[in-house]
């Protein structure tokens, strides 16, 4: 099974390691957010490493990655408070996705766009799990379930997120 890890200079980049810029969801931040999933749906929380995605996944060799490392590294953290709100759900590759948007929403896509224009020529994104190979367009969200089978009723979760540093990170598995 993959999974999503922060990046390390490390670890090993080929061409087809995929890597992503996120804001983490960590320590009581994360507990919160398991205690509203149990509460709400009656399940375990299975999502293994939780986060709002900045820039979605990519390609770029060894050389790149540290340079995108840096500019994260290196950027300033956002400038205001984060809010998980309301669920929704959204399809992608035969798959039902249970989120939870992410506001400021506007604020949050200009800080990634910004962001992403720092190394876009660095990198390429992997088209391979969106519908028709199309990148659609960005939305402040917090993945809650990748396999939600049940219908959803519209609930606001109401949860902070305390950090707001952009993290390069790793697939692996």
């Amino acid at each position: 099974m993959k999974h999503w890890i922060s990046w390390s200079p490390a670890v090993h980049v080929t061409q087809s390691t995929r890597l992503m810029v996120c804001f983490p969801v960590r320590g009581s931040d994360l507990e919160i957010l398991r205690a509203w999933y149990v509460h709400e749906t009656h399940r375990e929380f299975s999502v293994y490493s939780p986060h709002i995605t900045l820039i979605p996944p990519f390609f770029c060799d060894l050389a790149h990655a540290n340079n995108v490392a840096d500019v994260i590294s290196n950027s300033q953290p956002f400038p205001v408070p984060i809010s998980l709100t309301d669920s929704g759900v959204f399809h992608q590759n035969g798959k039902s996705i249970l989120f939870l948007h992410a506001e400021p929403a506007e604020e949050i896509a200009k800080f990634a766009e910004n962001l992403e224009l720092k190394f876009a020529d660095m990198i390429t994104i992997d088209l391979t799990p969106y519908t028709n190979q199309q990148r659609p367009p960005f939305e402040a969200h917090l993945t809650v379930e990748y396999d939600w089978k049940d219908s959803v009723a519209s609930t606001n979760a109401n949860i902070k997120i305390q950090t707001k540093t952009a993290e390069l990170w790793i697939e692996t598995g």
